[in-house]
């Protein structure tokens, strides 16, 4: 088993006026660890402020654009037709693939939006763009990981154009959660959203983020009520 550990002060923070984010990846960064993880190239925990005017439209292409909203709401519109709300406790799938053009902002007067956003590499370029979403409801993740992500789109998850699988939750206090690796040759990236968790033996805090690699099975054991994200990605 191999892990690299991310602590939460490491994050880089920055402040846009329209919103903050805490950045974990980028592949602009000087230190090496923080570049990727395995074909996860992206990580930021997003706020934005009520009425913010958010992200104009704007491109992406050949990368899958993975959001999911903790807090608040927020409006999508894309130039293939896509175009609504979407809410607290959901996910939204953008593949980007031959280029699309979007935009989103801070659908509440009176609230604020919480999220993370991901951006992966497909497995093959030039794909059709495709925009999907789901909406969770409590039953789906109080107390167990519900699968967002998968290659197949299996179990009402949304379908990812690589061989990646996302998982999230709230998972009780002094609760022990098993996670079954899906492919040999993929790592597990957690992130602990809030709470306090022990994977194989190493202590996580709020905001805490580890990336575990050569294992096929873990043991999620929470030390307080904690929401998770658990991301499974290929290494190459």
């Amino acid at each position: 088993m191999k892990t690299t550990e991310y602590p939460r002060e490491e994050r880089v923070f920055k402040d846009m006026g329209f919103i903050e984010v805490y950045l974990s990846f980028n592949p602009y960064f000087h230190q090496a660890k923080r570049q990727n993880f395995g074909i996860l190239y992206n990580l930021d925990e997003a706020y934005m402020p009520a009425s913010s005017k958010g992200f104009g439209m704007h491109p992406h292409r050949d990368m899958e654009v993975v959001s999911l909203l903790l807090e608040g709401s927020v409006h999508h519109r894309d130039n293939g037709g896509d175009e609504g709300v979407i809410h607290a406790k959901s996910v939204q799938l953008i593949s980007a693939g031959t280029g699309i053009l979007h935009e989103e902002y801070n659908f509440s007067k009176e609230l604020p939006f919480r999220g993370l956003q991901l951006f992966l590499r497909p497995k093959e370029k030039g794909i059709q763009p495709k925009y999907q979403k789901r909406e969770l409801s409590p039953e789906d993740y109080e107390g167990k990981l519900v699968e967002l992500l998968s290659p197949d789109g299996r179990n009402r998850s949304l379908k990812i154009a690589n061989d990646s699988f996302l998982s999230y939750g709230i998972l009780n206090e002094e609760s022990e959660t098993k996670y079954s690796i899906n492919l040999p040759a993929n790592g597990v990236f957690i992130k602990v959203i809030k709470g306090e968790i022990e994977i194989e033996g190493i202590h996580l805090r709020e905001k805490d983020e580890i990336g575990i690699e050569d294992i096929e099975t873990l043991t999620i054991k929470c030390i307080q009520k904690s929401e998770i994200m658990v991301f499974e990605v290929p290494m190459n």
